[in-house]
């Protein structure tokens, strides 16, 4: 064996045990504390390669019942309201955290993960397909692998440990519109597991630099620089429907 083929092979190994040592839950009794798996998934995406600093929770609240920080955010932003983004998590959690951070003058962070309903994973990559699309992008082929569009969600986490989901409700409401129409363009926000009722957010990677490296190996525009590319649909990012 070359001395090349031996590195090779000891890298390998080495990124497998990396990937092994991150704990995906198997339940959602398994999630723990949102702030304990944020920072596992900090730990993860600096693993891949990234350089997330380490945080540093406030300890208060930063989002309102009435939501006005909302309608801030969309003052500045020119994007009028959030109906068009289902199935785009990804694109608008990227385009929207810094108009967040600059709104409420802390980090907001695109968080990538799995979102769990009751026992059912609504979303659930795994770590080697988080560490895959970063390494390589979306594929065809990742496409629709026993769901509609890719096996990801995508939402922000404030540096307060709250959560605002822009685009969960549109997609609901564009895939059953009998059922959920009516909270087409409704945004959710709060605090794991009180965000959206039966629901668990699990964060794995984090940081627009995680996000920037997926869309740059993919060969369909995932991200957007202004609204018209914005309300661009695209590849979608959808769910089997089992359990939401």
């Amino acid at each position: 064996m070359s001395f090349t083929t031996w590195l090779s092979n000891l890298l390998g190994l080495r990124k497998k045990a990396e990937i092994e040592n991150f704990i995906l839950p198997t339940s959602t009794s398994e999630i723990g504390t949102y702030e304990n798996a944020f920072e596992q998934a900090i730990r993860f995406t600096n693993s891949c390669g990234f350089k997330e600093a380490p945080i540093t929770w406030l300890e208060k609240d930063l989002t309102n019942k009435e939501g006005d920080f909302l309608a801030a955010v969309v003052k500045r932003s020119s994007v009028e309201e959030f109906s068009k983004s289902a199935g785009q998590c990804l694109k608008w959690c990227h385009y929207f955290a810094p108009y967040f951070e600059s709104h409420f003058g802390c980090r907001v962070m695109t968080t990538i993960g799995q979102l769990w309903s009751d026992e059912n994973k609504v979303y659930s990559p795994t770590w080697d397909e988080l560490r895959r699309w970063c390494d390589e992008g979306f594929r065809p082929e990742n496409y629709g692998e026993g769901r509609i569009g890719f096996n990801l969600h995508s939402w922000l986490t404030l540096e307060s440990g709250e959560i605002i989901d822009l685009t969960f409700f549109s997609t609901l409401a564009k895939i059953y519109p009998d059922l959920y129409g009516k909270v087409n363009g409704g945004v959710v926000y709060g605090r794991d597991p009180n965000v959206i009722p039966k629901h668990r957010y699990f964060p794995m990677a984090v940081g627009q630099n995680f996000v920037q490296a997926i869309a740059d190996k993919t060969e369909i525009p995932v991200l957007a620089s202004n609204p018209l590319e914005l309300e661009t649909i695209t590849g979608g990012i959808y769910f089997t429907g089992i359990g939401v």
